[in-house]
């Protein structure tokens, strides 16, 4: 047996799955952005075992959004022996 869809269940079937991929966009979007926050908060909490961080430190960790430079950041936060060494390394990037 078979169905056929009517041309108005086709306008609900689209509107369904147009809501649908709205909803996944905004939830992608929400975990991009705690991905971001959760990577911030580790090099702040690397860094800080090391000294105080910083402000202009700390708003330009807070402002970065590409995840790559993070990742990168958070590597070297690990490796560092001072925030003075990881300020420099992160200028030689730019």
């Amino acid at each position: 047996m078979t169905y056929k869809l009517t041309d108005k269940d086709m306008e609900r079937l689209e509107r369904i799955m147009e809501k649908f991929n709205l909803k996944n966009k905004y939830l992608d979007k929400g975990i991009e952005k705690g991905m971001e926050k959760g990577k911030m908060e580790s090099i702040l909490e690397l860094l800080e075992e090391i000294s105080d961080v910083p402000q202009e430190l700390e708003q330009t960790i807070r402002k970065q959004k590409d995840m790559e430079k993070l990742r990168k950041w958070h590597k070297l936060a690990a490796k560092v022996s001072s925030i003075d060494e990881f300020i420099s390394k992160i200028n030689d990037e730019k």
